[in-house]
């Protein structure tokens, strides 16, 4: 990373991209090989012009030659005098050995001074004849042409782009006018009147100008092409450097990327968990941050795997225990009667495997009409006990209309349906629900006991954010919907059955009770009968026999017919009690019409407050409940002599079902007989045989109560 960072300052127009930092480098090189070979060519270019100057300055020398042995030749005279042509050749030798030293440059300027017959015939038509065949002005004439137009090349030389140099231009003015103010007149005066010492001194100082010109032009010629090795030089280094430096980027940026790239790909093949820091290119940098992704995703879908395994395992070994829970549930339902106390422990257990939920069951009496007049009662899992301290308990009507465990927005209400009867609600909450959801109906199931959802069922599906939470807990919703139908259709198919022994055991009962009624009916009944029409026959034929004693017969036959009277009244309730029975749900409408059928005997009025729910009771116990308080009713008929009777049958917390019935008669008499007494000694044996206890006192400040208490034996069974 520091390295990206040095490397961002140095080259901060410069992405660190592979292909973007490869063409530049390549479009550097590039550059400098076209402007090199553009440099070298101007260069070339202008050496040739240069070139070319020398070779027109030695030929202007050579034409100076001329001129003068032209002269000289012109006037019949020796070329010049000792003194003279000893000066001129030392200006040929210097003029030569500075030839000499650029050959290659100066070619022409060799040429013509060591051939200057060829040069001066090359600028004389070979037509005409040097000597005798030119005039004065025709050989003047040629000679300031000759001289003019090699001016005129310098001039165009001077002229020329690159060639552009102070004092080489300097130089060449300054020839030229020594030729137009100097040399010219000068040479039309010798060739006119002869003057040859001035044209000779004019010609030394004008070849001795254009020498310095010519090493004027060698100098900057020597100049450009040390330029132009010294460029090549620095572009050679420059190739070498980013050479160098594209190595040095390639196995930064390239080969130390890749190698972790590979070793963290040997390292990931081996199971272990690894990334990469990857300090390179872009592409090398996306490249592990591709690799790093991909790892972490590849690690998290292994873990969500993982995760996802230990859900399953974790939710088959809940389902497997809930399933075995409704599976010894079940058996025990075909084996024997199922009380409450094992139901409660069923709740709790199924809270047990089912931990993120608080499980409730609400029981009410299944005649729904009724159900404002009865208390309900619930069963808590151990969540909802721990945190209400609530066990089994008991709930009058009015706790029902509020209750927050049943009216909550987030608990899911499962019926408890058999027979076409609603027996109550399984409730069940979220444990992690918070705010209101969106209810629905329940999901159907295939149980036979199941039946078309009433208004108040349903279920409530959590809103996005608490499902996505719901989902990452513990188990997925429809399996535990489906556990949930089952409990509650297994709960169905409990009370079901209770029913159907019931329905059996009255059956039963009933019968043999009526056999006994027959019996009784067939024998007793037509025997009391018999000895009534005895009696009357008796009492008919003493009034026919005039007796003294006749008034101590009739006393005795009075007594005995009341006493048959009596004895056939009782035979009578008590066929009545063997035909007796109760239908099917009816045992709060046979209370309700026994106390309707002894107001109406015995014109008092009777008050009925049944909390009860007739589902805690057996069939005998609800027979034994029915004939005590037709007992107790039919007392106060024949001795109370009340105005009212009240009638209170209950269950507290403890499964204690307590039956109290009062009256605002007359009250027990200490000198009742025997048979006044006979009715409290079967109420006293029914309730020794519901295995409970019986009171009956008088109460103030006039009547009596009778109160009755027991537990049913849904609440007697131990859970072994």
């Amino acid at each position: 990373m520091q390295k990206s960072v040095c490397r961002s300052r140095f080259l901060p127009s410069i992405s660190n991209s592979l292909p973007v930092r490869a063409w530049c480098a390549v479009a550097i090189v590039m550059v400098m090989a076209v402007g090199m070979a553009m440099v070298s060519g101007i260069l070339a270019w202008i050496a040739q012009s240069d070139a070319e100057a020398v070779n027109t300055a030695g030929s202007m020398r050579m034409a100076t030659y001329r001129i003068n042995y032209l002269v000289v030749k012109r006037e019949n005279r020796p070329a010049q005098t000792p003194a003279n042509a000893q000066a001129l050749a030392n200006q040929s030798t210097n003029h030569e050995s500075q030839v000499q030293s650029q050959p290659q440059i100066q070619p022409e300027i060799q040429s013509q001074q060591l051939l200057p017959n060829d040069a001066l015939s090359r600028s004389i038509p070979a037509s005409q004849p040097i000597d005798s065949h030119l005039s004065k002005d025709e050989l003047l004439a040629t000679l300031t042409q000759d001289m003019q137009s090699r001016l005129a090349q310098l001039a165009h030389y001077e002229q020329s782009q690159g060639n552009r140099d102070n004092q080489i231009n300097q130089q060449i003015d300054t020839i030229r006018q020594i030729w137009t103010t100097e040399l010219q007149p000068t040479l039309e005066t010798s060739v006119r009147e002869g003057n040859r010492d001035a044209l000779y001194a004019i010609s030394l100082r004008y070849i001795d100008n254009v020498d310095k010109l010519v090493k004027q032009i060698q100098t900057r010629n020597e100049h450009r092409q040390s330029l132009q090795q010294n460029l090549q030089i620095g572009a050679l280094l420059l190739t070498i450097i980013i050479m160098l430096a594209g190595l040095h980027e390639i196995q930064q940026n390239v080969l130390i990327p890749v190698g972790q790239l590979r070793k963290a790909t040997q390292q990931f093949g081996k199971g272990e968990d690894t990334s990469v820091n990857i300090a390179g290119y872009e592409e090398f940098n996306e490249l592990g941050d591709s690799f790093n992704q991909m790892t972490s995703a590849l690690k998290a879908y292994q873990n969500n795997l993982e995760a996802e395994v230990a859900k399953k395992t974790y939710h088959l070994t809940q389902s497997n225990q809930a399933l075995t829970l409704l599976y010894d549930f079940a058996k025990q339902l075909n084996q024997q009667p199922v009380a409450y106390a094992r139901l409660q422990v069923l709740i709790e257990q199924f809270g047990a495997v089912l931990p993120n939920f608080d499980i409730s069951l609400c029981l009410h009496d299944a005649n729904l009409h009724n159900d404002n007049f009865k208390d309900a009662m619930a069963m808590h899992s151990l969540g909802i006990r721990d945190k209400r301290h609530l066990g089994r308990s008991f709930c009058h009507p009015a706790h029902c209309q509020t209750c927050d465990i049943k009216h909550d927005e987030g608990v899911w209400v499962y019926p408890i349906n058999s027979l076409q009867t609603q027996w109550g609600e399984l409730l069940v909450k979220p444990r992690h629900h918070h705010g209101k959801g969106i209810r629905k109906q329940p999901q159907p199931t295939n149980s036979a006991t199941s039946q078309k959802p009433s208004p108040i069922n349903r279920i409530t599906l959590l809103d996005e954010q608490n499902w996505q939470n719901f989902a990452d807990s513990q188990e997925p919703f429809f399996d535990e919907n489906e556990l949930l139908n089952t409990l509650a259709n297994l709960i169905g198919l409990m009370f079901a059955g209770k029913k159907q022994r019931e329905q059996e055991h009255q059956l039963i009962l009933s019968e043999e009770r009526n056999t006994m009624a027959r019996e009784l009916h067939d024998s007793l009944a037509q025997s009391l009968s018999y000895l009534k029409m005895q009696v009357s026959m008796l009492t008919t034929l003493l009034k026919d026999n005039q007796n003294p004693n006749n008034h101590k017969i009739e006393q005795v036959l009075s007594q005995t017919k009341d006493g048959l009277n009596g004895a056939y009244s009782q035979l009578r309730e008590l066929l009545a009690t063997f035909r007796l029975k109760i239908e099917e749900g009816s045992f709060d409408t046979a209370l309700a019409q026994a106390g309707d059928e002894f107001a109406n005997k015995g014109g008092f009025a009777v008050h009925l407050d049944n909390r009860l729910m007739s589902i805690n009771l057996t069939a005998t116990e609800q027979v034994d409940l029915l004939q005590i308080t037709r007992e107790a009713l039919s007392n106060i008929n024949r001795h109370a002599q009340a105005k009212n009777a009240h009638i209170s049958l209950s269950q507290n917390q403890q499964g204690v079902v307590s039956l109290h019935i009062q009256d605002d008669g007359v009250g027990l008499q200490p000198k009742d007989d025997g048979q006044h007494h006979y009715g409290m000694t079967i109420m006293q044996e029914r309730s020794h045989s519901l295995g409970g206890e019986c009171q009956i006192n008088n109460v103030l400040p006039h009547g009596t109560a009778v109160r009755v208490q027991f537990l049913p034996q849904a609440f007697q069974q131990k859970i072994e």
